[in-house]
């Protein structure tokens, strides 16, 4: 998975949005947080769901999640 954003004012980091505000997830691939560069690629071997979200406008919708099937 590649993502590609000037991360230096769109910094991603792995985890949720809540109604509480932002989850980091410590355990997502998406560690360590992304803070320069405009490329950066994960590897998502194991299925599941992994969220992530801009830390700078999560709360202008920015975020999503990427799904991995077997």
């Amino acid at each position: 998975m590649t993502f590609q954003g000037r991360f230096d004012t769109h910094p991603l980091v792995g985890g949720e949005i809540t109604a509480g505000g932002r989850q980091p997830d410590q355990a997502s691939p998406f560690t360590p947080p992304t803070t320069s560069g405009d490329t950066r690629t994960f590897t998502l071997a194991t299925p599941g769901v992994y969220g992530y979200y801009c830390d700078s406008h999560w709360f202008l919708s920015m975020w999503g999640a990427v799904v991995v099937v077997p």
